[in-house]
């Protein structure tokens, strides 16, 4: 049974904020399976469909925050390659790596052109258009993208209600997968400068996402991601918390508290960190990861490495617990390089591989 079907079968009163947003993208969805199901004899050309289809999955997109990797991208895979069977050449403005980024844009002059750039910055990215996932060929569908909307913002604004889409919708979807990729790209880099580019360009992004929507837990998320100083970390996190708790949005009840773990372990809320705090963190972070499970993909599937060293932490405190009962606080590790060699509490003694069920609590 998929995710939007377990949700559909727990009562509405009992949903969580991911459950309420999985039955409206099962809606969402189906609308877009319908359209894939029409007859090539119906009235809408093919564009049209695209069109319709690339907002509903610009809909689904935003109950996911704006970045859909959540969502079943085949059906508007299929739109995108009827329309271009049809010679309706809408996707080939993005294509063409000749033109410079303001030249492509002035070339998106129709609905279906400019609606179509997030599931096709999506599909790029993943790697289900080309053979294989191309972060460059998607952050230019993106930013062309962008600068369209730029461009003509009073004609957008008046051809979107065709679609129930707005431009600021657009435009948050392929912010949102801009920062995805930018953050993947810092990790990436060998290069401090190239590391410092992109750190400025997602703390760009981010300052416009803030201005498009609020309680955006992937944009906190970015925005304490490049920010160094633990401290404004910490508080940044600590109102992402909240946003997510009063939401009720696992996957962000989840990540956040990972993340703030972590900045807190290396001193975000002073020289000594509560041992009842870290450990409250992950005990439910672990909770939230395992619920949200049921319902999507593991974001923390590509990069675990806030997880295993709030893990490694944890067993640190709990042995240190065990030897004194009354200890109250730690001191906060002095960089990256100390927390890492906590990781041996969640490693295996004989094979030497990090464990999530092993916390070396007399296992």
């Amino acid at each position: 049974m998929c995710p939007c079907c377990r949700a559909r079968r727990v009562p509405a009163d009992e949903r969580t904020g991911h459950m309420r947003n999985k039955v409206k993208i099962y809606s969402m969805m189906q609308e877009l399976n319908d359209l894939t199901e029409l007859p090539i004899c119906c009235s809408k050309s093919e564009e049209d469909k695209l069109a319709m289809g690339a907002a509903c999955f610009i809909k689904a997109a935003l109950c996911e925050q704006g970045l859909g990797i959540d969502l079943e991208l085949s059906k508007v895979k299929s739109l995108m390659q009827c329309a271009s069977d049809k010679g309706a050449l809408i996707l080939e403005v993005y294509c063409d790596p000749d033109l410079d980024l303001a030249a492509a844009a002035q070339n998106v002059t129709r609905p279906g052109q400019l609606l179509a750039s997030v599931p096709m910055q999506m599909l790029t990215a993943l790697g289900l258009r080309d053979q294989l996932p191309n972060y460059s060929k998607a952050i230019r569908v993106g930013l062309i993208g962008l600068k369209a909307l730029k461009m003509k913002p009073d004609f957008w604004r008046k051809v979107l209600t065709r679609f129930d889409t707005r431009p600021q919708d657009v435009e948050l979807c392929l912010r949102v997968a801009l920062l995805s990729m930018y953050r993947q790209n810092i990790k990436k880099c060998e290069s401090p400068k190239d590391r410092r580019k992109y750190r400025k360009l997602v703390e760009q992004h981010c300052k416009v996402v803030a201005t498009l929507g609020t309680g955006n837990w992937l944009n906190s998320l970015a925005m304490a991601y490049i920010n160094e100083d633990q401290a404004a970390k910490v508080k940044i996190l600590i109102h992402a918390l909240e946003v997510a708790d009063r939401m009720k949005e696992d996957r962000a009840q989840c990540l956040v508290r990972w993340d703030l773990c972590h900045a807190i372990l290396l001193g975000g809320e002073g020289p000594n960190y509560r041992v009842n705090r870290v450990l409250q963190l992950v005990k439910q972070a672990r909770v939230h990861r395992a619920v949200s499970l049921n319902w999507c993909s593991d974001l923390m599937a590509g990069d675990k490495h806030r997880y295993w060293r709030c893990l490694g932490a944890a067993g640190r405190i709990s042995n240190a617990i065990r030897r004194d009962p009354d200890l109250q606080s730690l001191p906060a590790y002095a960089s990256e390089e100390y927390l890492n060699q906590d990781l041996v509490h969640t490693m295996c003694d004989s094979c030497q591989q990090l464990s999530e069920k092993l916390q070396r609590e007399g296992e």
